[in-house]
């Protein structure tokens, strides 16, 4: 009767975390949405549905069953995150890392009293 409950409980928790419909996580999984529903509402699934929820959501059966009493992992380490986004994200980092080596450069330039190139450039121009 406890597995029940926890499983109803913490599929929910999970579903809710991601913001899916019953619909979006019954195609997710390869169920139907009234499945879904009925999990929900305290039906346990067979072993291979309950295997493909956890592996979805990135937790063990046992978890989903409540035998475990840790916390679910955080959504976002759960989730795979498209390559095109790292790769982003690894270009921006690439430009931080210019711009600090940048402003390394000129503080140490300031520190040790000799111009920065780029500001004499500026001198001589006129402000509009």
């Amino acid at each position: 009767m406890k597995e029940k409950l926890h499983f109803a409980e913490r599929l929910r928790i999970l579903r809710d975390q991601r913001g899916l419909t019953n619909v979006e996580l019954g195609r997710s999984v390869g169920l139907s949405h009234v499945s879904i529903g009925n999990f929900l509402e305290g039906q346990l699934p067979k072993s291979e549905h309950l295997a493909t929820i956890a592996e979805y959501f990135g937790v063990t059966t046992d978890w989903l069953l409540g035998r475990e009493k840790k916390e679910a992992p955080s959504p976002a380490l759960r989730e795979a995150v498209p390559e095109y986004l790292i790769d982003d994200a690894l270009a921006e980092l690439e430009e931080l890392k210019e711009r600090v080596l940048s402003l390394e450069r000129s503080l140490r330039r300031l520190k040790s009293g000799k111009p920065d190139p780029g500001a004499a450039e500026g001198e001589g121009k006129k402000k509009t």
